[in-house]
């Protein structure tokens, strides 16, 4: 079956260490998470069947139309602009989730360099400090995208810069159960957001640079394997 909407944005994830072709397709908070609704028009749909012998078409391609049930309150006065927004934003949100599960691993790649480090006989101050300093700047990242972390309640935070993904999402929420129109938020929230995540981008590639650049350093000490290291046998 399908939900009459575009696929999700949210990175794949099975949930598990092992291939499902029938794992949900996105993880976390947001898990099962669809993409936005799906421009009335037509489509079609085909079956097929994949067995160790390879694949069976089962069915050819059959047409279908999909058309808008016109219970809208606020109908967009075009829906293709809506559409192609929305895409546009489909798009925006798959790179900063991305981004920032990019970021949650490489963090946990530091904490292990950090204790390597830490056990390995003559490390030197100099590599610790360069350790400690990639960790911080993955951690200002991470604010970024998540702000403050509210104990109870987000109205117990006090005023600060929003955070890249409560930006992300009030554009997100607002669409993903509305057929209506684009509303002047939502497209000042993209524009902040096309301004302010290509620098958090940008700085990720050099931290991820740095780590490169200290993998290189643990094994010119011979530290023990952390992972992103390939392995090598002096």
């Amino acid at each position: 079956t399908w939900n009459l909407r575009y696929p999700s944005f949210q990175p794949v994830s099975t949930g598990t260490e092992k291939f499902l072709p029938v794992a949900k397709k996105t993880s976390g908070r947001r898990r099962g998470m669809s993409g936005m609704m799906a421009m009335p028009g037509n489509y079609s749909v085909s079956l097929s069947m994949v067995t160790r012998d390879g694949v069976k078409d089962l069915a050819e391609d059959v047409p279908f139309k999909a058309e808008a049930l016109n219970l809208a309150t606020l109908p967009a006065e075009s829906r293709g602009e809506l559409v192609a927004f929305q895409e546009k934003v489909s798009e925006l949100a798959g790179t900063m989730n991305a981004a920032e599960k990019f970021t949650t691993g490489l963090q946990k790649k530091i904490v292990l360099i950090r204790q390597t480090l830490h056990n390995t006989a003559g490390t030197s101050r100099d590599l610790m400090n360069k350790a400690s300093e990639i960790e911080q700047k993955l951690e200002n990242i991470i604010f970024i995208f998540e702000g403050t972390e509210a104990r109870a309640s987000s109205e117990e935070i006090p005023p600060s810069a929003m955070p890249l993904n409560s930006r992300l999402m009030s554009i997100v929420y607002a669409s993903m159960s509305s057929s209506s129109g684009t509303t002047q938020t939502q497209l000042d929230n993209y524009e902040i957001l096309k301004e302010e995540f290509p620098p958090v981008l940008d700085d990720l590639k050099s931290i991820q640079q740095m780590v490169t650049e200290l993998n290189d350093e643990l094994d010119a000490i011979g530290a023990p394997w952390t992972p992103g290291r390939v392995p090598s046998l002096q």
